[in-house]
């Protein structure tokens, strides 16, 4: 489970970022803040690899809130089939960190991970929402995944 989740984040984050930084031709920056999935998948899938248990419980609430919340954000069509595969494999990895730790009875890891993650997460999100309202023209890009 743990290679085709490395795997699968990577290729999920390889293609998100040259559909995104290639044919949409986003910066880096407006990447990375629109994007986030990406720089996260990559992130897990280094963290699997090494095998660095608080890197891989820091990202849970990355992992969940973006990888379930696309669920919400794009609308169910053939075009957003890939950003749906993604946020599925998203919560999927983050099931099985969860899974990881609880079996090898790494509690303690696991809940300072989350919360070293939600630390992270609250003013990350912050400056997400205000990049986003900075940047209204963002917003017309989302219309790619929007609709049938």
């Amino acid at each position: 489970m743990k290679i085709f989740l490395i795997f699968a984040n990577a290729i999920c984050a390889g293609w998100a970022g040259l559909v995104f930084l290639y044919f949409l031709k986003f910066d880096p920056t407006t990447w990375a803040v629109v994007n986030i999935s990406s720089i996260i998948q990559l992130l897990v899938a280094f963290a699997l690899i090494l095998g660095k248990r608080i890197l891989m419980n820091v990202l849970i609430p990355f992992l969940l809130f973006y990888g379930a919340g696309g669920f919400f954000v794009f609308h169910w069509s053939l075009k957003t089939v890939p950003a749906h595969i993604s946020h599925s494999i998203m919560v999927l990895t983050a099931l099985y960190i969860i899974y990881l730790m609880i079996t090898r009875w790494d509690i303690v890891r696991l809940v300072v991970g989350i919360a070293l993650g939600i630390i992270l997460f609250v003013p990350f999100r912050a400056y997400e929402t205000h990049y986003l309202k900075s940047h209204p023209e963002i917003k017309g890009y989302f219309k790619l995944f929007k609709g049938g």
